[in-house]
């Protein structure tokens, strides 16, 4: 059942997503783009082929509510605060490591590309790239 509402959630962010243009956990997981801010992927991302957080991360690793996503993943863990309508709080943990970050990310909607974007960075994608293996 979690399942078939998660689905639901994610297609209703994809079809709603190009005329609200109003960042929600659920776009966070499926729309904002990781090319555009600074983190702890951002190295990864410039190897493998993935923009959202949902080619990176299995659904099982999210839960959200009505202003916070979380992915906890076997090696990391990600949390996404939206403070305004415009700003996210990102605090990032990886397991096994001491790597813990936080930071306030700027966020837009870009009608060009149909997603959400931070202002801090834009990290290409390489022109030959790997698919990202889904995280658990």
């Amino acid at each position: 059942m979690n399942k078939l509402l998660f689905a639901f959630a994610i297609v209703l962010a994809l079809c709603c997503n190009a005329h609200a243009a109003k960042i929600t956990p659920e776009t966070i997981y499926t729309s904002f783009n990781m090319r555009t801010i600074s983190s702890s992927l951002g190295n990864n991302l410039g190897y493998y082929c993935a923009d959202y957080l949902s080619e990176i991360f299995s659904q099982e690793t999210v839960s959200f509510n009505e202003n916070t996503l979380v992915i906890d993943s076997n090696k990391r863990y990600l949390r996404f605060v939206i403070v305004e309508d415009d700003t996210l709080m990102l605090y990032e943990k990886i397991k096994g490591g001491s790597y813990n970050a936080q930071s306030i990310i700027t966020v837009s909607y870009d009608k060009q590309h149909r997603d959400f974007r931070g202002d801090e960075t834009y990290i290409d994608m390489p022109s030959i790239c790997k698919p990202y293996p889904l995280q658990k």
